[in-house]
């Protein structure tokens, strides 16, 4: 059945190519000095026009902005991105998050049994002691000189001694709290520590996890990098730009940028700071541009293509970007007159939303076709050149 369907689609498609043929002609050229060949001009009636569901467009004069057309590529901001390192040496407990998986600013990452911390809380008590022991002895070393038995430069050493020692104290505070522990004031001289000497790693900021390198059971040295986390919300574009394009790109310009992940879907930013010095490699340049992202759609590593906005012209042609076909390196359109349609070349001198600017062998008000335009080709390339003779 599916075979028998196919058959009759190719006999429809290879009668209307030979209607197609049979019907067009070679117009005589109406202006003195412009020469159109055969080969490019098909005459076509009405229902067969209709049959192959031509669609056509004015040609309009306004303003188009000058695009330059470009490969980028997503990262992460470095502004919106973490790399957590352990500040202890230790055994890894726990493990919470996955990577990609999303975390809260301040979610527990990890749990670290660390010796480090044990050594801290030591110091302290340390600390804590030998402040005891200064506060008690100039307490002391005053009442002695209250009653005239000390001399006051024994009040004067005592109280030396009390603030190198109250120094010492907040010093070692300040290293736990380094650690992740924190001393209530009730009872910062107190005996209240913990058991085992955990140091716990908590997501510095909201977002993905984009990077883990470790594991439960593993044990992890000062300095470490144990997670990486981005915030996804707003990521950076880098563009190629080659040298001869550096006096028409500068920050502030804008660009849309579309991926083949998301057909159809166009990303728009502006340019917000070009690279002082040319890659040795690709001998270009990188523009930086900075997009939101709150859809989460955009991934670090997408390329795609990009078109950066340098100026703005006036009194362009403009034509539906659809009507525009490639043929090799030229660009060319197909104009309606009648029952007639002409395939002409043009230049494209930018393209932005769904619209082009074109200059060539074409004039404002004509009719170009915007859908239907690779039938046309297809029959124009049907046509043999000994048809087209014998119309003459």
């Amino acid at each position: 059945m599916v075979r028998n369907t196919l058959v009759l689609k190719l006999l429809l498609c290879g009668i209307i190519l030979t209607f197609i043929s049979a019907c067009t002609e070679k117009p005589t050229p109406k202006e003195k000095g412009k020469e159109t060949s055969a080969q490019n001009i098909l005459k076509i009636d009405p229902e067969t026009q209709k049959l192959m569901h031509l669609q056509t467009a004015s040609v309009v004069k306004g303003e188009m902005p000058e695009t330059i057309q470009t490969t980028g590529e997503v990262k992460t901001d470095i502004n919106q991105k973490a790399r957590i390192r352990s500040i202890v040496n230790g055994k890894v407990l726990r493990v919470f998050p996955n990577i990609g998986t999303y975390v809260k600013k301040g979610d527990v990452l990890t749990v670290i049994e660390s010796q480090d911390i044990g050594d801290a809380l030591a110091l302290m008590q340390q600390a804590k002691a030998s402040l005891t022991f200064a506060e008690a002895n100039l307490k002391r070393k005053e009442e002695l000189f209250k009653l005239k038995v000390a001399p006051l430069k024994d009040v004067e050493k005592a109280q030396n001694a009390y603030v190198q020692a109250e120094a010492s104290y907040k010093r070692a505070v300040e290293q736990l709290s380094i650690l992740g522990i924190f001393l209530p004031k009730t009872t910062e001289r107190g005996e209240d520590f913990p058991q085992k000497y955990l140091y716990r790693v908590d997501a510095p900021l909201s977002g993905v996890i984009i990077d883990r390198n470790i594991s439960s059971g593993e044990w992890v040295t000062k300095g470490e990098e144990v997670f990486s986390i981005a915030d996804l919300s707003r990521v950076w574009i880098y563009l190629d730009i080659y040298p001869d394009w550096l006096s028409r790109v500068r920050p502030g310009q804008e660009i849309t940028f579309k991926t083949d992940a998301y057909s159809g879907k166009i990303f728009k930013g502006r340019i917000n700071s070009l690279s002082p010095d040319l890659n040795p490699e690709t001998m270009t340049a990188l523009a930086r541009v900075s997009i939101e992202n709150t859809s989460g759609l955009l991934k670090p590593g997408m390329k795609g293509i990009a078109q950066i906005v340098t100026g703005v012209s006036s009194n362009v042609l403009i034509i539906p970007a659809t009507a525009i076909q490639k043929e090799g390196a030229k660009r060319v359109v197909f104009i309606k007159k009648g029952d007639t349609f002409e395939k002409r070349e043009v230049e494209v001198i930018g393209e932005m939303a769904g619209k082009a600017g074109v200059r060539g062998n074409i004039k404002e008000g004509e009719e170009v076709v915007v859908s239907g335009a690779y039938q046309l080709e297809n029959a124009r390339a049907f046509k043999s050149p000994a048809s087209a003779g014998e119309e003459d």
